[in-house]
């Protein structure tokens, strides 16, 4: 319902939906979930990437690309923001997503997996769309950069 609305007010021009792990198992497979979401939303302006072949610099350069994205993976809303992207971080199972969204300053940026909703999103939506999102996240990679170059010793 989130990404149709997002097409059907005109809000962006097309979806594309990312298959972030590709197995080794079944389980591991993000392909079966993402082709079903893309059925779901049945329009032509969805696509879905063949991402069997990226590492974290493909990912990372794909997502700087976007308006904003909605992640189950935590790496890929890592990943979002290091290109500078606004993202939305579904959790699911532990507490690692919230604690690192929440450690980055981004705790209005992550969601339980049962809480979210298509309201949800557009809440969100309308949030990073309404102001200046990119200065904070810039800010956020700075200071994970200092810190982790602090922690190993070299100057960033």
């Amino acid at each position: 319902m989130f990404g149709r609305g997002l097409l059907e007010r005109g809000e962006v021009d097309s979806i594309v939906l990312v298959p972030q792990v590709t197995g080794p198992s079944v389980v591991e497979d993000d392909r079966v979930v993402v082709k079903e979401l893309a059925s779901k939303i049945a329009d032509n302006r969805v696509e879905v990437l063949d991402t069997s072949k990226f590492g974290p610099s493909e990912f990372c350069g794909l997502y700087a690309q976007a308006s904003g994205v909605v992640a189950v993976r935590l790496h890929g809303a890592i990943l979002a923001m290091a290109g500078g992207t606004p993202a939305l971080a579904i959790a699911y199972f532990t507490g690692k997503t919230s604690g690192v969204m929440e450690g980055m300053g981004f705790g209005d940026s992550w969601v339980e997996f049962d809480d979210c909703t298509a309201t949800y999103m557009s809440e969100w939506w309308d949030t990073i769309t309404s102001g200046n999102r990119s200065g904070a996240i810039e800010a956020a990679v700075d200071k994970a950069r200092l810190e982790l170059s602090t922690t190993i010793g070299v100057q960033a």
